[in-house]
């Protein structure tokens, strides 16, 4: 009987240890998460900032295309 309750005994003590390693392995992961999310709400925050810039660029960008065209009819009509 003895070597039943042993048997046993040693069952659960690897059921425990390798619970407690999927603890650590939880927490590792957890802690992985947390450092990813940060670095999105970086990334977030970034973008975000640079959002007036890229409009400031893209109406500089478009009045330039609209100068260039008129220009570029200014230059037609002289050459006919």
């Amino acid at each position: 009987m003895r070597d039943a309750e042993d048997v046993v005994l040693e069952d659960l003590k690897r059921v425990l240890a390798a619970q407690a390693a999927a603890r650590d392995d939880e927490r590792e992961i957890l802690s992985r998460l947390a450092r990813i999310n940060r670095c999105l709400d970086r990334v977030s925050r970034d973008r975000s900032s640079n959002y007036p810039e890229l409009v400031k660029s893209r109406r500089a960008l478009e009045r330039l295309r609209q100068r260039v065209t008129r220009i570029e009819h200014r230059l037609e009509e002289t050459q006919r």
